[in-house]
């Protein structure tokens, strides 16, 4: 699944038009719940192992699993955005491999709020819609200016176009213009 051309190709099957330019990004939300919850079973899950008389070494095995596991489910968080003529395309990703959990087409006169932010070489972007089902959803996600592998500069002149194009939209929809 690593290169341009391919997520290309899997964003175009995705979306109803055709696509003018794709982005790899990661979602992002509850990650401080995330943690949080690991934090509770840590303790938890120390308290029972104490009573036991279950051995240290087993409890700091344990711990290193507890945060790896939740150190990979932040960290394999995978989406994509796909802009076309009149629609924007969101597909979340499953954690592991890249078949489509969730995919949302948004016209962009369903589009009811959009902040783009950017800061260094992240852009961070959030956008509530209204969708094909009639509810009312919020979408987070960030996407670097930077790729490493296959496709890179591709990668990096859609995200700039992309980029460039949300902060437009965003401007028209602070104005009420659509």
């Amino acid at each position: 699944m690593f290169g341009y051309e391919n997520f290309k190709a899997k964003m175009q099957r995705n979306s109803e038009e055709k696509v003018q330019n794709v982005l790899y990004a990661s979602w992002y939300g509850n990650t401080i719940y995330v943690f949080l919850i690991m934090v509770i079973f840590i303790n938890f899950i120390g308290i029972l192992m104490g009573r036991m008389g279950v051995d240290r070494v087993l409890f700091v095995c344990v711990y290193f699993f507890i945060v790896f596991a939740a150190g990979v489910y932040v960290g394999t968080r995978k989406a994509g955005l796909a802009l076309s003529e009149s629609r924007v395309t969101y597909v979340r990703f499953r954690h592991f491999g890249f078949r489509e959990k969730e995919v949302f087409e948004i016209p962009y006169e369903k589009i009811k709020s959009l902040t783009v932010v950017k800061f260094l070489n992240v852009r961070l972007v959030k956008m509530s819609f209204i969708s094909n089902t009639g509810r009312f959803e919020r979408v987070k996600f960030l996407f670097s200016s930077f790729l490493v592998g296959p496709g890179s500069g591709d990668f990096k002149r859609d995200g700039e176009k992309i980029y460039n194009r949300l902060r437009e939209l965003q401007k028209v929809i602070d104005r009420g213009d659509f």
